[in-house]
């Protein structure tokens, strides 16, 4: 499963709320916020199969403007996020 990582533009960690929900870096500036996730091969091999990707947008009516790009931006640290029960992963240090 795709995780969130920690780049060199990354500015903010947001704090996941509990056990069950993990931090996650972004690089925050006045009208946006980005989050950049890391694939993993399989997910990979996938979207060059021919695999599309699906944004979920929570509890927003109307849809706000988003993005979705590609980048090729370098990973600060490799996180150590497990999968816990709630799909989501455990909380990590923000490294300074």
């Amino acid at each position: 499963m795709a995780v969130p990582v920690r780049t060199k533009k990354s500015n903010f960690v947001y704090k996941g709320p509990g056990p069950d929900v993990g931090d996650a870096w972004v690089e925050n500036y006045p009208e946006v916020v980005y989050m950049t996730w890391e694939l993993t091969n399989e997910e990979r091999a996938f979207l060059l199969d021919g695999g599309n990707l699906r944004i979920g947008i929570w509890n927003i009516k109307p849809i706000p403007p988003i993005s979705v790009e590609m980048t090729g931006e370098q990973i600060v640290e490799r996180s150590d996020f497990k999968i816990t029960k709630a799909g989501w992963q455990k909380p990590w240090s923000d490294g300074g």
